[in-house]
């Protein structure tokens, strides 16, 4: 049986859910939700803009699901929070070629890109993205709305705080805490705990005045 669905964003990141979910028979696609229904009709990959996220109400009345595919960790947290209250549910979505070992956990509303690797008893939070090709080893944590970017190397117990964002082909050394809304850059090598709200870049990584909105988070 199949769970007709709604993909809520239409931007870059939408692209990618939309594939995603192309490979996933489980799922039916409905249609995107942009911000402002401006774009009605405008091709998401092989789906079609039908509404704004202010439509929510609509399609939590039919019975749909909700797939957030929204890149600002923050606002999509909110979000998150928004369908819950209309009892929208929130699945998981897991592209087929990734590898999720059986011993991990996956929280509602993440989504795991192709090429990923979840390691043995690995928590990855509510509405969390693991984006294409990162590993995240045994025993870490993928904190709420966190993302690890395309490539990340996360090492074993390591643990990453809600909203906090891991860039493009960055490592991450085992039992290293990054906190909540940090901001680790491209290509960064972590050796040290990142604080919460902080941005690390280079190698080794060393933190920066740069505030969590910076450029490496959009």
């Amino acid at each position: 049986m199949t769970r007709a669905v709604v993909v809520l964003g239409a931007g870059g990141h939408a692209r990618a859910v939309v594939a995603t979910l192309s490979h996933c028979p489980e799922f039916r696609l409905i249609g995107v939700l942009d911000r402002s229904g401006d774009s009605l009709g405008e091709a998401v990959g092989d789906g079609r803009i039908i509404g704004s996220v202010a439509d929510l109400d609509h399609h939590a009345a039919t019975g749909a699901a909700a797939v957030l595919a929204l890149g600002d960790n923050r606002e999509r947290a909110a979000l998150f929070d928004r369908c819950r209250s209309l009892g929208m549910e929130l699945p998981a979505v897991i592209h087929p070629w990734a590898r999720v070992e059986p011993s991990a956990t996956v929280e509602e509303g993440a989504l795991v890109c192709t090429g990923a690797i979840i390691g043995a008893q690995v928590t990855i939070g509510r509405g969390a993205i693991v984006n294409s090709g990162a590993i995240i080893d045994h025993e870490s944590v993928l904190g709420d709305f966190a993302h690890a970017a395309p490539g990340t190397r996360i090492a074993g117990r390591v643990r990453i705080g809600d909203r906090a964002f891991v860039g493009i082909g960055a490592s991450v050394i085992d039992r290293v805490t990054i906190g909540a809304d940090a901001v680790v850059g491209a290509g960064a090598v972590v050796l040290e705990p990142v604080p919460a709200g902080m941005t690390a870049v280079g190698v080794p990584a060393r933190l920066t005045a740069v505030g969590r909105h910076g450029r490496e988070i959009r």
